[in-house]
């Protein structure tokens, strides 16, 4: 109606502009005002896990007009958070389960509150390598490397070949695995292998190099059934970054020519730290929209699996991931190898408005 106004529900201002054109009738829509006041609510999925002696950290979200500020109404000794952005921060001392509130204010009522509780564990004792790589040089491979990364009874087999002339020839065998080793303050290698038992006493021994060039040997396989149990070795504390494993037969001496095969189930290198290596996730958007990480969490470890989800506002649409995760797949699974920075890009959903301007002589479509 003529010089009315009002607000819808979504908090849209439809504006009267017949003065403009008195002997119009005129049906537009328009977008304009500011917000509709409304109390907070908090938004946010809190971190409910810590580890003793790294950073925590949870930045609350609340909706509501005008924006709210934040504090802290339960907490352990040290937290404290951004009246502003409502990030929270805290070094835990000790393991435990630890009791937060945080409320949300902006003089509108209610406000809002929510309560969490973190729980704290001690740092996990290590982290366990396994191969990503195979290099055949001499012998009769089955399976892969993929085969030897658990202990499973699924087995990478690697068989001697026969080389030189008939009753003199002999049995040979090399085969090598790259690594890339976390390091830590103790770097040990193990191995849980077996052989067939040989008629000529052959047994297999390992070694490593961090050039492929020089090798260290380690320990020998001569065992000839699968006990389940893993065989190890001490490495070097520097050690870390790529490492080589080759393993070779200990006796190529001619006459010997039995065809003995290693079974390989399980092959890694375990790091132990004082203070393991975490690493970060950090979420962003572009549009409007929100991610969920699953599990959330501050920190998390060299190879942990985080899935995130999309969820668009309304009148919007997930668009694709870029960063450290790229398709439009969602929700979507991220492996966790580095600090990972992940963004999430929204597109305003587009829709088309019809009207008329009705004048004695025109009927003017009016499209917008």
């Amino acid at each position: 109606n003529a010089g009315e106004s009002y607000v819808s529900s979504t908090g849209s201002t439809f504006a009267d502009i017949t003065d403009t054109f008195p002997n119009a009738n005129i049906c537009i829509k328009g977008l304009a005002g500011t917000p509709p006041v409304t109390p907070p609510m908090i938004i946010s999925t809190p971190v409910t896990v810590g580890t003793v002696g790294w950073p925590y950290s949870y930045n609350v979200n609340a909706s509501g007009y005008p924006s709210p500020t934040y504090t802290l109404t339960t907490y352990p000794s040290g937290m404290t958070i951004d009246p502003n952005t409502g990030l929270i921060e805290w070094t835990p001392g000790a393991p435990g389960d630890f009791d937060v509130g945080v409320k949300a204010s902006n003089d509108q009522s209610p406000d809002a509150n929510q309560g969490f509780t973190i729980t704290v564990s001690e740092p996990p004792p290590y982290v366990d390598d396994v191969a990503n790589a195979d290099i055949a040089v001499q012998g009769s491979v089955s399976g892969s490397y993929t085969d030897a990364q658990s202990s499973n009874d699924g087995y990478e087999a690697i068989t001697e070949v026969r080389e030189g002339n008939p009753g003199r020839g002999y049995s040979s065998l090399q085969h090598k695995w790259t690594i890339n080793v976390t390091g830590g303050d103790t770097v040990t290698f193990y191995v849980e292998a077996y052989q067939t038992a040989s008629s000529d006493g052959d047994n297999f021994v390992s070694a490593y190099s961090t050039n492929d060039s020089a090798y260290t040997d380690m320990l020998t396989v001569s065992k000839t059934s699968d006990d389940d149990t893993a065989q190890s070795y001490e490495l070097p504390s520097s050690l870390s970054g790529t490492v080589y494993i080759r393993v070779v037969d200990t006796d190529s001496g001619k006459g010997n020519q039995d065809m003995d095969t290693l079974y390989i189930d399980h092959l890694y290198i375990r790091s132990t730290s004082d203070n393991p290596i975490t690493y970060t996730l950090t979420v962003n958007i572009v549009g409007s929209g929100s991610i969920v990480s699953d599990p959330n969490q501050a920190t998390y470890y060299y190879n942990d699996t985080v899935q995130l989800t999309a969820n668009a506002e309304p009148g919007w649409t997930f668009e694709s991931w870029s960063g450290d995760l790229t398709g439009s797949t969602n929700p979507e699974s991220l492996l966790v190898t580095d600090n990972m920075n992940v963004t999430a890009t929204f597109t305003i959903e587009q829709k088309t408005i019809f009207g008329y301007i009705t004048e004695p002589d025109a009927n003017i479509p009016v499209e917008g």
